[in-house]
């Protein structure tokens, strides 16, 4: 995380740093425990600075990797560490009211500490992770005139199906059903409706809607999803053509109800109302 502490002192060039309360998200309060404590909050904004880096949304199980991560570094760092660490805040809410102009420059001075340090720390967790990510979201596996889908994509309808099948406790994806719907998009991509090619490019983001509006959704939304999920059970099959994990209408309430939560597919918000996880 060497990083973190240049950049947040870049950004007091462009704008005052932003002091905000957060909401409780899905991941404990605090994440390891000591003098600072590592929050949920810190573990967000360091995802976020790495989507904003690679320019695309990172999938739970990628989260998970990362966060286990964070777990075993902070747990042994010291207080004057853990203080660099927590600085990731101040330069996360700053970007909210940067311009675009001034997001550019931190993206491309972030981008050559990141390559610098997984560079140098090749066996480390988390450099591999954002090696895999970069690699990922360049890689295209099916491209159709503008629209695009990238492994990173495959990585996020992994998981959509899984949680089509199982909304409140995903059965993790194996490697070999995988590679069924890897090869599901690439044979099938060209030939599919340009409604199905538009909804499957760039599914990274739209997974990371799909999950902000689960997460904005009460117990009676989940109930009324629930069962059309169970509806598209069927449907989200390996396997399948690339048009039977695709349901249009659920995916654009979900994005609704993300919507009225504020949270977006790109973008800087000072005061996200919830943790997508």
């Amino acid at each position: 995380m060497k990083h973190v502490q240049r950049i947040v002192g870049l950004t007091f060039l462009f704008v005052a740093a932003l002091v905000a309360a957060f909401a409780a998200g899905p991941l404990p309060d605090v994440i390891v425990a000591g003098e600072p404590p590592i929050t949920s909050w810190a573990v967000l904004d360091h995802v976020r600075l790495m989507e904003f880096v690679l320019d695309t949304r990172l999938t739970t199980g990628q989260k998970e990797t990362f966060l286990a991560t964070l777990k075993k570094e902070c747990a042994g760092m010291d207080r004057e560490g853990r203080a660099a660490f927590l600085e990731a805040r101040q330069l996360v809410a700053s970007m909210a009211v940067m311009t675009p102009d001034q997001r550019e420059i931190v993206r491309e001075v972030l981008r050559e500490d990141f390559e610098n340090t997984a560079a140098e720390e090749e066996a480390d967790p988390a450099a591999q992770l954002y090696m895999q990510v970069r690699d990922a979201a360049v890689n295209a596996v099916a491209s159709q005139g503008s629209d695009t889908v990238t492994l990173q994509d495959i990585e996020a309808l992994a998981e959509y199906v899984a949680f089509v099948r199982a909304p409140e406790q995903p059965a993790p994806i194996s490697a070999a059903d995988r590679d069924v719907l890897r090869k599901a998009v690439t044979e099938g991509f060209a030939t599919a409706s340009e409604e199905a090619r538009r909804a499957l490019s760039g599914f990274a983001d739209t997974w990371h809607l799909l999950r902000a509006g689960w997460a904005a959704g009460d117990a009676q939304a989940h109930a009324g999803w629930a069962g059309k999920l169970k509806e598209a059970t069927g449907r989200a099959g390996f396997g399948k053509t690339i048009a039977d994990t695709i349901d249009s209408p659920l995916w654009e309430e979900l994005k609704r109800a993300a919507a009225g939560a504020g949270e977006t597919a790109a973008g800087w918000t000072a005061t996200p109302t919830l943790i997508v996880w």
